[in-house]
């Protein structure tokens, strides 16, 4: 029961619910074995090779964005997270923007931006935002090997790097331009996802960025990661 909102709830509450919910977790873990081989056999119907100049179809994107969709939402459950995707607008957006990145220039959802940025502050973002934007990542070779994990990598055309080789790495920065403009030209429809700090924070703060990201020179659509103290 270690629950930071169970100052709001009496014991007694929390045991009840507990026993209730416990059920409901069970028979929703179950639908998610299911769901998960469902997943697997449709992924693999619609599987890319992993290649930075790979164009993805629109279909094929609508296809893993629709799958990550329906199966992210029991995940969430399971593990008894609430999530809220909120766009913040305004005066709020600017002081934000400007806190972390400088100069405001007046940021239109409608304008083009060849990749997208984030901060990131535990593997629970990595599965949020695949459920909400189903964009590509880069990410270690190594997790390319995992199952269900490597099909969606695929799918979504992640770049793969091997950190311990120096020339995977120097290859995947210029693959990573290659892969942002072909967003930013229409060329592909997955978008890229980067952690520009280049590991996991503790969301407090923003580590100096890594210069991959920005080689392109072209827009970037900058998103970020927030708890409160009630709900994750």
């Amino acid at each position: 029961f270690k629950r930071k909102d169970k100052k709001y709830f009496s014991f007694f509450r929390i045991l009840i619910g507990a026993l209730f919910f416990f059920w409901i977790k069970i028979i929703t873990l179950i639908v998610c074995l299911i769901l998960i081989v469902v997943f697997l056999l449709l992924f693999s119907c619609f599987r890319v090779n992993n290649s930075p100049t790979k164009k993805t179809t629109c279909f094929q994107w609508v296809i893993s964005f629709i799958i990550l969709s329906i199966f992210g939402f029991p995940v969430f459950l399971v593990f008894g997270l609430i999530s809220i995707y909120k766009k913040k607008r305004g005066e709020n957006i600017k002081l934000i923007y400007e806190k972390y990145l400088g100069k405001y220039d007046d940021c239109d959802d409608n304008k083009s931006y060849s990749c997208i940025i984030s901060n990131h502050v535990g593997w629970i973002d990595i599965f949020y935002w695949c459920y909400k934007l189903a964009p590509g990542f880069i990410a270690k070779k190594e997790l390319g090997n995992i199952p269900i994990f490597g099909q969606i990598m695929s799918n979504l055309n992640c770049l793969l790097v091997d950190r311990s080789d120096k020339q995977s790495r120097l290859k995947a920065s210029e693959d990573l331009t290659t892969r942002i403009k072909m967003f930013y030209d229409k060329e592909t429809y997955v978008p890229i996802l980067i952690y520009p700090e280049g590991t996991v924070t503790n969301g407090e703060y923003l580590l100096p960025f890594k210069p991959g990201c920005f080689n392109a020179l072209l827009p970037i659509k900058p998103l970020f990661v927030e708890f409160d103290d009630y709900n994750s």
